[in-house]
């Protein structure tokens, strides 16, 4: 299963840290401002975005884990179950 997630603050990098531990997910995209955030993973394939809307038309997911805070996590999943 590949998967997206939107956000690397602490709980982004709780949801990285049990990621990393399963065998049969993987992290396919990174929302995240901070490039340096890809220390965190173990998927060296994994490929850091800056804007989570261009998630909206990506065929290669299977799911989307919104770790953002909670006043805009509704409009994100709005948009991307639109």
């Amino acid at each position: 299963m590949n998967l997206a997630l939107i956000g690397a603050g602490n709980w982004g990098k709780n949801y990285i840290k049990t990621i990393n531990t399963l065998e049969n997910i993987k992290l396919k995209y990174l929302v995240t401002s901070n490039p340096k955030n890809i220390s965190l993973l173990k998927n060296s394939n994994c490929k850091i975005i800056n804007n989570w809307q261009e998630l909206i038309n990506k065929d290669d997911i299977d799911g989307i884990i919104i770790a953002v805070p909670s006043n805009i996590q509704a409009k994100i999943a709005i948009k991307l179950i639109n």
